[in-house]
């Protein structure tokens, strides 16, 4: 029979499924299921609760099953693959109790709160142990999730209760690949025990695959026959077989052996330590030429262990041979190759490859196989199966559909029949993977229909082997992807415009950028220009400026004695407004020079600064009796010099703009600033921290309309003749801010005073 496959065409329903992790193989498959054939239904319709439990079970890494419905139909993960053994794929969508009919009925009565139990083990000795989580969703379907957890068995052994023939049976039937590989007859035997028994499953285990071994290695034809059955208050497990037997003189030295172990023990003398564990024994008869059998007593019940070893309840086991089997298959061909070369027995003619287990093994075996057929039959992918000469021997009702010839019409036809004439060279090719033992996976191609429309369809071509593991034919699934490939090559046209769309752009891009550099160069330039030019200018002003204050003196000073008061009084006035003039044009320069500053920043203490400061307006203070009230103030990272023209203009005002009607106070301080506070401040960056530097006074004050106007350049609110002053100083201020990344804010009350706040990044 060929090797039929588990996946289905990507139909609607599956779509659904589509937004899901990955997964792995196992995620592939599920997503291309043919669900709609299972009592799960289609997936477009599942719950929402069994979809959350899939993408988990996807997600996940470490080994999980999920069993749900009514059926507790089996979903896993990759992270299971290699615990499930043989029974991957085929066990995907199955009912749990296909896949483990020995076990699951007894999973699901736990010793804890009725949570199913599983414990899936590998030959190595590794195991998981399962535990689930009951999961229910609106509709009233249930399921379990189960979770494994790495068990590690320490030295002594664990004495469990035990169903001991389903146990045994289930290590016995998944033997069946190396006897039938060595052409033996397997007789199984098994009694339900009236009464319970204790063992320990690893070591069970390994006494069983020990005397079955050592059956086979030395059994060249005929069989082996395993009886488990109660006499009396013990459990008689026996192993017989119809091999070379064993002289008197051999049998005397293996129970020596037995009884007094090698250092280095294996085989039989392992095994009897196992037994003799159990409060057991092994006796052995033999017959040469005729053939052995080795019996195992064990008392029933648990009184003979001892009680802290001894376990009422445990998870229920199902174990893996994948690993082992090839192993045990190898000791016992190299031991029939001794035998026939020592002149043993003639090798049979045909071997008898036959399982006879008189209970309902052979039930389940076809059970299982209709299942399997009815999925490839359901199947939405196209199954082909075809000779290693291209003769097609199978073709599913998918394919029919697919390429619009009935089975009849193509069952021992050669494929090439379906094969366009352009591509008949692929069909060597793929022979010659599979000859190989290769699997061709996702192989694109075309096909010709019965009509003879061309279609895009993708290949997964696996070699069919028989039992010897020699390649005799190929199992084909075949998927129409014209659909797929239309989408694609839109898609290409699609990526290709806006490709040129792209380079498009880009072109643009790289013109405007070039523009703009050039741009840029020349406002540099016509920048630096200016700067030159406000030097010089003011260079060029001061200099007359200051003969015509000189020479205004001079004539004062030679001639106030003849001149008269109003002669006198334009003197005053020519010499103000000479000074005047050369102050405006001073801070006009200071002003254009900060539009490009190029001053380094440096981490200074502000409170240096304000000292020197007020150390210039050391004289004024004490005219006008000004208390200053000068707190600490950080350390920045800011420019010295621009730092002092701030201070320097934020104070002078304040101690210009003082009442007459009180004493005047300037208070210096300085505040952290809140996220929240920041808020308030759109131009500042959200990302930095900040602190408020705070320079009040008790003066006249301005109202809070023009709280932004006296910021801009030669704005005055006071009139000349009565407060001094250029309209330039807290432009100045606003620059200096500006430049540090921060920003100044004023807040006035007429007659009460003013305050300013400089926020600048710590």
């Amino acid at each position: 029979m060929m090797n039929a496959p588990t996946k289905a065409k990507l139909s609607e329903p599956a779509a659904a499924l589509n937004g899901f992790p990955p997964g792995g193989e196992t995620g592939e498959l599920i997503r291309s299921f043919n669900w709609a054939a299972t009592p799960l239904g289609q997936a477009d319709r599942w719950s929402q609760s069994l979809k959350t439990c899939i993408q988990i079970l996807l997600s996940s890494t470490h080994p999980m099953l999920l069993c749900w419905g009514s059926e507790s139909i089996l979903i896993y993960n990759d992270a299971c693959r290699e615990l499930l053994g043989s029974q991957h794929p085929l066990s995907m969508g199955q009912p749990a109790v296909m896949v483990w009919p020995a076990l699951w009925p007894a999973a699901m009565i736990s010793p804890e709160a009725n949570i199913p139990q599983l414990q899936l083990m590998q030959p190595d000795g590794s195991s998981y142990r399962f535990n689930g989580s009951p999961v229910q969703d609106d509709t009233g379907d249930t399921g379990f999730l189960f979770m494994g957890a790495t068990l590690h068995n320490g030295n002594a052994p664990s004495f469990v209760k035990t169903d001991l023939a389903a146990f045994t049976r289930v290590l016995l039937e998944q033997l069946d690949p190396v006897i039938r590989e060595v052409g033996l007859t397997l007789v199984i035997n098994l009694d339900t025990l009236p009464e319970d028994v204790y063992i320990d499953r690893d070591i069970w285990e390994q006494i069983l695959l020990s005397l079955l071994t050592n059956a086979l290695s030395y059994t060249l034809q005929g069989g082996v026959a395993v009886r488990l059955a109660q006499e009396g208050n013990r459990v008689m497990l026996s192993v017989a077989d119809t091999g070379i037997g064993i002289t008197p003189v051999l049998l005397s030295e293996i129970h020596t052996a037995l009884r007094n172990p090698p250092r280095n023990r294996h085989g039989l003398t392992v095994a009897n330590e196992g037994i003799l564990a159990h409060g057991g024994e092994l006796h052995i008869s033999s017959v040469p030429g005729q053939g052995s059998t080795f019996t195992v007593s064990l008392p029933a019940g648990y009184a003979h262990l001892p009680a802290a070893q001894v376990e009422h309840s445990a998870a229920p086991q199902f174990k893996a041979y994948h690993g082992y089997l090839p192993g045990m298959a190898a000791t016992i061909r190299m031991c029939h190759e001794k035998l026939r070369y020592a002149g043993s027995p003639n090798k049979q003619d045909e071997a008898i490859n036959i399982m006879a287990d008189i209970t309902t093994t052979q039930r389940n075996a076809d059970m299982y196989r209709s299942r399997l057929a009815a999925i490839v039959e359901s199947s939405n992918d196209a199954i082909v199966s075809k000779t290693l000469e291209g003769i097609i021997t199978s073709w599913n009702p998918a394919a029919e559909r697919l390429f619009g010839y009935t089975a009849s019409e193509m069952e021992g036809t050669p494929i090439t029949r379906i094969i366009p004439d352009d591509r008949l060279e692929e069909e060597p090719r793929i022979i010659a993977q599979l000859k190989a033992g290769n699997r061709v996976e996702h192989f694109e191609t075309k096909r010709r229909r019965k009509d003879g429309q061309l279609i895009d369809i993708s290949l997964t071509i696996s070699p069919v082997k028989d039992i010897h593991g020699n390649v005799i034919g190929a199992s084909k699934i075949a998927r129409d992807i014209t659909e797929k490939k239309k989408m694609f090559l839109a898609l290409q046209e699609s990526e290709a415009r806006y490709m040129k769309l792209a380079v498009h752009l880009e072109a643009m891009v790289e013109q405007r950028t070039k523009e703009l550099v050039e741009a840029n160069f020349y406002l540099e330039k016509s920048n630096r220009e200016l700067e030159q030019f406000a030097y010089v200018t003011s260079h060029d002003l001061q200099e007359p400026l200051r003969k015509i204050h000189t020479f205004a003196g001079m004539l004062y000073n030679v001639n106030k004695d003849i001149l008269s008061d109003t002669s006198r009084m334009y003197l005053d006035k020519v010499m103000h407004s000479a000074k005047r003039m050369s102050v405006l044009i001073s801070e006009l320069l200071d002003y254009s020079r900060l539009i490009h500053v190029k001053d380094p920043f440096v981490e200074t203490d502000l409170n240096e600064i304000v000292k020197n400061v007020l150390t210039d307006f050391e004289v004024v203070i004490d005219k006008h009796q000004v208390t200053i009230a000068a707190e600490e103030l950080p350390r920045l990272a800011v420019s010295p010099l621009q730092m002092n023209q701030l201070f320097h203009n934020l104070i002078g005002n304040a101690i210009k703009f003082v009442s007459p009607a009180r004493k005047p106070l300037i208070r210096i301080y300085a505040t952290p600033v809140s996220q929240e506070e920041l808020t308030g401040y759109p131009g500042l960056d959200s990302a930095l921290n900040y602190c408020a530097i705070i320079v009040s006074d008790n003066g006249i004050g301005f109202d809070q309309v023009y709280a932004e106007k006296i910021f801009q350049i030669f704005q005055r609110l006071n009139d000349r003749s009565t407060y001094e002053g250029t309209g330039i100083g807290l432009a100045l201020c606003n620059k200096i801010a500006l430049n540090h990344k921060g920003g100044i804010y004023a807040t006035g009350i007429p007659d009460e005073g003013a305050m300013f706040k400089v926020l600048l990044p710590m």
